[in-house]
């Protein structure tokens, strides 16, 4: 009920219509666990994250993203198009290779559609075949898998769902040429705000004086996977 109610104070009083994911994690979230979500049904698993050789670095770059403004509206509502003309409730329910099908018929008529229809879809349906391999790889170990899914991950963000922005591209990039990184991405809403990268804690240093070096306008901190938010007496 009380995740429930955050999220509707998001639609009602911010006007985002956003999913349930940060209402989740910071109401349920567990020390060196990460969150199985399956937005559909609301049900949730907890899988193992906390291997001790890495750290996850949170990267500000103090871009303010108004998800608000009706660029993250649009793409909600494109997906939820694309959906309804292959008569399923949610691109939950569509495979890459039926969204290929649809969407290459020789002939066929997508004026009904908006604009971008098939990129914005391909983002979310194969994001949610990449968040069902990554839980594999946190229960299997597969930590390199992981973070090929993430560098995958906002590939997919900045080319079809196109909802990065220079700073942030310009910090994932720099990540990636780190040595010990083992996989990044933008993290949240997008338009701004926070990319996250997985790195082993030996190159933690490193990491921190390229991103301070070569993103200035960034701000960054080290952490790891630990609990929701709580309240304690003063």
């Amino acid at each position: 009920d009380k995740i429930k109610a955050c999220q509707k104070a998001e639609h009602k009083f911010a006007n985002v219509p956003c999913g349930i994911m940060d209402q989740f994690i910071a109401t349920l979230g567990d020390v060196d666990h990460a969150f199985f979500i399956n937005c559909q049904t609301n049900e949730f698993e907890k899988v193992p994250f906390g291997e001790k050789t890495l750290l996850l670095v949170v990267t500000d770059t103090h871009k303010k993203h108004e998800l608000a403004g009706g660029e993250y509206a649009k793409r909600r509502a494109t997906c939820e198009a694309v959906a309804k003309s292959l008569g399923v409730p949610s691109l939950g329910e569509v495979h890459i290779d039926q969204l290929i099908k649809y969407f290459c018929k020789p002939g066929s008529d997508y004026s009904h559609l908006p604009d971008k229809s098939y990129p914005r879809s391909r983002h979310v349906v194969t994001e949610i075949a990449r968040a069902l391999k990554a839980k594999e790889c946190l229960v299997s170990g597969d930590i390199t898998l992981f973070g090929q899914l993430m560098n995958q991950s906002h590939k997919s963000l900045a080319d079809d769902y196109q909802v990065t922005c220079p700073e942030l591209d310009e910090v994932v990039r720099v990540a990636w040429g780190t040595e010990g990184v083992v996989g990044s991405r933008m993290t949240g809403g997008g338009f701004g705000g926070c990319a996250i990268t997985l790195v082993k804690r030996d190159a933690e240093k490193v990491l921190l004086d390229r991103l301070n070096k070569l993103c200035p306008y960034s701000s960054s901190f080290s952490t790891t996977a630990g609990s929701g938010a709580y309240s304690w007496d003063i």
